[in-house]
């Protein structure tokens, strides 16, 4: 099974993640809401991800999954975001502040 990375906010619990019912992922740009989690396949696709579309990863946590596809497509696919219905929590670390600063400077 393949192992998958997301960026969340640290006070989401993770194993909310395993719960079906949040196998759903919103979009940004309005009402359309796909099935799934959104991932990428590697910390280095996450950071590239974060630096793309500026998402804010400061006092986040880093979760390592791992899932299956979920047989959608991420309105961001473009950018490397999958969906998979998680079924494993691997490990949860904090964001350092090297990647938060790694994620900044795509914006300076």
């Amino acid at each position: 099974m393949t192992t998958y990375y997301r960026i969340q906010q640290a006070d989401r619990d993770p194993q909310d993640l395993l719960n079906p019912d949040q196998f759903r992922s919103a979009s940004w740009h309005g009402d359309d809401e796909r099935y799934g989690v959104s991932v990428t396949r590697s910390l280095d696709s996450l950071i590239r991800y974060a630096q793309e579309t500026g998402l804010d990863a400061e006092g986040g946590v880093v979760v390592e999954l791992r899932g299956t596809p979920s047989g959608d497509t991420d309105e961001d696919a473009h950018l490397g975001a999958e969906l998979v219905c998680p079924t494993e929590i691997c490990s949860v670390t904090p964001v350092t502040d090297e990647q938060v600063d790694e994620i900044l400077a795509a914006w300076d």
